[in-house]
């Protein structure tokens, strides 16, 4: 995830808020996503409720091992959870 304006410094080239999406093989050896890795632009909405997620996340303390985020999408709304 950069949700930088400019995520240069970090070695990425891509211009604005995205989401890279990388294929890889799942533990029952089959294939998520697409086949091919992609990026999909964020929007101002999605990173305000994330960053609301982390706050509400920092707060837990057995969260702090958990080093990944499932996020929902909809029509009507965007959510990260643990």
């Amino acid at each position: 995830m950069h949700f930088l304006p400019d995520s240069a410094p970090l070695g990425c080239r891509i211009e604005g808020p995205h989401v890279h999406v990388r294929r890889r093989l799942n533990s029952n050896h089959a294939y998520a996503k697409s086949r091919q890795s992609r990026w999909i632009p964020v929007e101002v909405g999605t990173i305000t409720l994330y960053a609301e997620y982390r706050y509400e996340r920092d707060e837990i303390p057995e969260a702090q091992t958990a080093t990944w985020c499932s996020s929902t999408s909809s029509a009507a709304r965007t959510s990260c959870s643990v």
